[in-house]
């Protein structure tokens, strides 16, 4: 009689670890049944979905072939969990698992009726191709399994049990099996979070940073900018060439030459990393998300991102203690947000107390709202604020002398000089405050006086911006004046009465 030959998958599981919050895939006695997963498998007591542990190797999808939707890689990542946290029985046929279509569409919140859509999904799962290398050597076999190129799903088939419930059944490709089983480190991804997510180049950089959420140094792998394409869109180098080549061609453009999909870094930035960071930075409590391209001779090479506790933000931002009302001046409270003494006095005699006292209020509403950006920059960011502040004041004073029919300042009231030193002063306070203006509020001002500050047929100024930004003396100069114009908006030609104030505020400095 001849010999039967043991079923390649049975050697997968022997002695399988547990990878997951309960028993990881193993064997149970032989069976024709696929193994049915609980319907509240993927959920806490009180039916939140939980975190589930995957192997880091499957953090990042890299498709080689065809493309991934964001519902497609969903759909993956949720059979993944399920099959983590269930055990499998062997059948003839390998290892399958079945769900109720119900809970399945209830757990990854798909809402439509519409079973193609669902079927084109699995079907893009299982046309994408993945690889991955290892350097490890197995310590039973003595092997290394130098590259592994698979499938992310094997068969798949919609089933009508004998209840008429509507289940899915599902498989996975051996080597994906045995890299489930022989991981041996893992990170948490939430399901929930994933849920929530709305793109796919947000969940598939979700899946990235969760990986490294705990790194002391929180920064992922460094790649070269044009690597991250495939992994965050979802879409394989092939498949965007051959979409590529096919618009090529309806547009008449029949070139041949090979067609990327984004030819330079800041398109890539605008179209996907930008959105995906902002959605996750939207959606995270726990984190926070940040891109950091890396530059080579003026030009992005590679990037990487930071992944920081939002905790730690607020640890190392967060100012003294409140003081209690009454018992503290302005002064005291600019510095406890880290202000040096001679400053915060020079600020509450220059816009007055009651200014600054709104301008710490806000800055303290702002550092204590974890959904918005951590603020990396206290001081920089209470200059903005208190900016803002004198503009509204301005603009009612402005306003109310507007009623009453002011006389702009004429060569008959008052001396063109008088004019000249109030404008000099505000040039003085926009150099003063330079240094401590946020560096994203800098580059924006910096790229506004390129554009709109710069006399155009000022060619020498515009050489010297080029070559050293505003470290040249006459374009310095020229700089914070434009800048002081911005500030003060209409301010900055002001009334006979706003004027004469400025010099009384002068002689009694």
């Amino acid at each position: 009689m001849a010999r039967r030959k043991a079923d390649p998958q049975s050697t997968l599981f022997n002695d399988a670890v547990n990878i997951g919050e309960s028993a990881g895939p193993s064997f149970l006695p032989a069976s024709t049944e696929a193994t049915v997963v609980p319907d509240l498998a993927l959920r806490k007591q009180d039916g939140d979905l939980r975190n589930i542990r995957h192997p880091v190797e499957m953090s990042a999808i890299e498709p080689k072939t065809r493309k991934l939707t964001y519902l497609s890689h969903k759909l993956w990542m949720f059979l993944v969990s399920y099959s983590l946290q269930t055990q499998a029985t062997r059948t003839d046929l390998g290892l399958l698992w079945r769900i109720p279509l119900s809970t399945l569409q209830k757990d990854i919140e798909y809402r439509s009726n519409d079973s193609e859509h669902l079927k084109e999904s699995i079907r893009q799962c299982q046309k994408t191709l993945v690889e991955w290398a290892s350097s490890a050597r197995d310590r039973e076999t003595g092997e290394v399994r130098a590259w592994t190129s698979t499938q992310l799903l094997g068969s798949v088939e919609f089933v009508i049990d004998n209840r008429g419930i509507r289940c899915l059944e599902w498989t996975f490709p051996p080597a994906l099996l045995r890299q489930m089983q022989e991981h041996k480190h893992w990170f948490e991804s939430s399901l929930a979070i994933a849920n929530q997510l709305t793109r796919h180049s947000s969940l598939a950089l979700f899946r990235v940073v969760s990986r490294y959420k705990t790194s002391p140094s929180g920064l992922t792998e460094r790649r070269a900018w044009r690597d991250w394409i495939p992994i965050l869109t979802g879409e394989s180098n092939e498949a965007a060439e051959l979409t590529a080549r096919l618009r090529s061609r309806k547009t008449g453009d029949g070139s041949g030459a090979k067609v990327e999909k984004y030819k330079e870094w800041r398109y890539f930035n605008r179209d996907v990393i930008a959105p995906a960071v902002k959605e996750l930075n939207a959606v995270l409590d726990d984190i926070w998300v940040e891109a950091k391209p890396i530059k080579v001779g003026g030009s992005v090479d590679s990037l990487q991102f930071k992944v920081t506790q939002r905790s730690d933000f607020r640890r190392i931002d967060d100012p003294v203690d409140t003081v209690e009302a009454g018992k503290t001046t302005s002064a005291d409270a600019l510095v406890g947000l880290g202000l040096t003494r001679k400053l915060a006095t020079e600020l509450c005699r220059e816009h007055g107390e009651e200014l600054m006292n709104e301008a710490v209020g806000r800055v303290k509403t702002r550092l204590a709202d974890a959904r918005l950006a951590p603020v990396r920059n206290v001081q920089g960011l209470l200059i903005t604020v208190k900016d803002e502040l004198v503009a509204e004041r301005t603009s009612r004073v402005s306003a109310a002398v507007a009623e009453q029919g002011p006389r702009r300042l004429s060569a008959d009231v008052m001396a063109t000089e008088s004019l000249e030193d109030y404008r000099n002063d505000l040039a003085n306070l926009a150099r003063r405050d330079w240094p401590s203006l946020p560096p994203e509020v800098q580059d924006d001002y910096l790229a506004r006086f390129k554009q709109d500050g710069i006399p155009v047929n000022l060619k020498v100024a515009h050489s010297h911006f080029e070559k050293s930004g505003i470290k040249q003396p006459m374009v310095r100069a020229m700089f914070f004046r434009w800048l002081a114009c911005e500030r003060a908006g209409e301010a900055w030609t002001p009334s006979d009465r706003e004027l004469l104030a400025f010099e009384r505020s002068r002689r009694a400095r």
